[in-house]
């Protein structure tokens, strides 16, 4: 498996082949995290619309404007690499120029021969690959450390690194790491190890495997690490052999290695290896997750991973707290939200809601004076939202701070709680990630 890709970032020469069979020459465009673009000279143009075609003058070449679907492109660059735009997209320009461009497109040997554009292996790498792992891919290692160290220099690969579940379906999902070694002089060596996903199953779309696998890893990693993750490269194949790299918008092209934590770093939320989860299950449970409650994902996927001002953080979690409760069977709409809140808080295990009660009882001195007589610490939080929600007072930027630690512990626990995570393996990772307990004040 190639860890870079065919082609880096640049502009390409190739020749479009069209649908009738003829092919004009132009340019492919490819960059990181934009969508993929091609000039296309000389290409058929589509007859305008009657409205146009009558006012313009009949001995005119001219083109509609605007951008329209145009099914599936392929090309042929000089080295003789296939292209193809599965979805693409035309704007005709200046006469004789047109644009192609698409989200994703696919670069590779005799793609020509692939008729279907179906595929049964992608490998990928989204960041956070190496916390969710949760195993590292060297056990032991040693390096010089003195010109005349005369003791031997490597390192003892980890086999446990590779790790394989099979979905329910067939689909075969290894979550390992791809290395690379050298040793161009006598006392030099470099090894490096690149963490990626791979999945085996049946032949499918390209626009298929990366709704399926790629982006909800994406997004598991993103919740697992607490910050936005991106999909840095895919590269698919079909029949085990002619490897083809994915470029795209959603795609960074910028890989990384895997490199052991700093000292002092907090754990992913959630991991596999010893003591950790199936990569499926987990995945699974992502699922459903978004399938039931859909705020309450959007809020992990799109928001708590995002800069935002406090208010706007506290509110959308709020709501993404009410979402929750309210998709549940047992839930009720005549609670309050006090209620809600609390009625949330008491499906936590013992151990968490324990050590939720003693970071705010006492209630700490920020949240006072928010209620004159409050109930509990969801009351003020209620309390709180409400008045940002009416246009009452205004709570402070460090009260605020401190409820939105509160109400993300309680997301994050309620995640965990639905992935079946044991309680002692939260002491480390969703509270500790959240710094609710790290003391009473922010």
């Amino acid at each position: 498996m190639n860890k870079n890709p065919l082609l880096p970032a640049g502009e390409y020469s190739l020749e479009w082949r069209l649908a009738d069979g003829s092919s004009v020459s132009g340019v492919l465009t490819l960059a990181g995290e934009e969508n993929v673009t091609g000039m296309a000279y000389d290409l058929p143009a589509e007859p305008p619309s009657a409205d146009i075609t009558a006012k313009i003058d009949p001995s005119w070449t001219a083109w509609e404007p605007g951008i329209k679907p145009y099914g599936v492109v392929r090309g042929q660059l000089r080295n003789n690499l296939d292209v193809v735009f599965p979805e693409a997209y035309v704007s005709h320009q200046l006469p004789g120029q047109s644009m192609l461009l698409a989200e994703l497109a696919i670069v590779g040997p005799r793609l020509s021969e692939n008729t279907e554009l179906v595929f049964d292996e992608i490998t990928f790498q989204a960041g956070g690959l190496t916390e969710l792992s949760g195993v590292t891919p060297l056990k032991t290692y040693r390096y010089i450390t003195r010109f005349d160290d005369g003791e031997p220099f490597g390192g003892t690969w980890n086999a446990d690194s590779t790790q394989e579940w099979t979905r329910a379906d067939g689909d075969t999902m290894r979550l390992h790491y791809l290395a690379s070694f050298t040793a161009p002089q006598l006392h030099k060596l470099s090894f490096t190890t690149v963490p990626v996903v791979t999945v085996t199953g049946r032949a499918r779309s390209l626009r298929d495997w990366m709704s399926t696998y790629v982006r909800p890893v994406a997004e598991l990693t993103s919740f697992a690490t607490g910050k936005p993750q991106p999909v840095t490269f895919a590269s698919v194949r079909i029949g085990g052999r002619d490897e083809s790299s994915v470029y795209g918008r959603e795609l960074t092209q910028q890989r990384y290695e895997a490199e052991r934590p700093p000292p002092g770093a907090l754990q992913a939320l959630v991991h596999c290896g010893p003591g950790g989860a199936s990569l499926t299950e987990l995945l699974a449970g992502w699922g459903d997750l978004k399938d039931r409650y859909v705020t309450f994902a959007d809020y992990f996927t799109s928001i708590s991973t995002t800069p935002l001002p406090v208010t706007s953080r506290f509110i959308a979690l709020v709501a993404a707290l009410e979402s929750f409760h309210g998709a549940d069977d047992t839930g009720s709409t005549k609670l309050d939200l006090r209620q809600r809140l609390q009625a949330l808080a008491d499906r936590l295990p013992d151990e968490i809601r324990g050590r939720i009660a003693n970071a705010v009882n006492p209630l700490p001195d920020v949240l006072q004076g928010i209620l004159q007589q409050p109930m509990n610490v969801w009351h003020i939080m209620g309390k709180a939202r409400n008045n940002l929600a009416h246009g009452n007072i205004r709570q402070t930027d460090e009260q605020l701070t401190m409820l939105t630690r509160l109400g993300h512990t309680l997301a994050v626990a309620l995640v965990l709680h639905t992935f079946g995570v044991p309680p002692r393996a939260w002491q480390s990772r969703s509270i500790a990630a959240t710094g609710l307990f790290c003391n009473k004040k922010p």
